[in-house]
């Protein structure tokens, strides 16, 4: 779990530890979709596959 910073108990940690192989699949994905959008950050990119993959989640779980 990532640590919190202190008088921040209200907010989630922003920081995700991946292993090697999805940080690098993560990484490559990311430098294919850049090549579409040259103004998606890193940031946006990897918190639309996470909240994407949080919605599969909720819907196999709903099934």
């Amino acid at each position: 779990m990532a640590r919190r910073r202190r008088g921040k108990d209200d907010e989630p940690p922003t920081t995700v530890r991946l292993s090697d192989r999805a940080g690098a699949a993560l990484w490559e994905a990311f430098v294919e979709a850049k090549r579409d959008d040259p103004f998606l950050t890193y940031v946006e990119y990897a918190s639309a596959v996470v909240t994407d993959g949080l919605d599969r989640a909720q819907r196999r779980r709903s099934r």
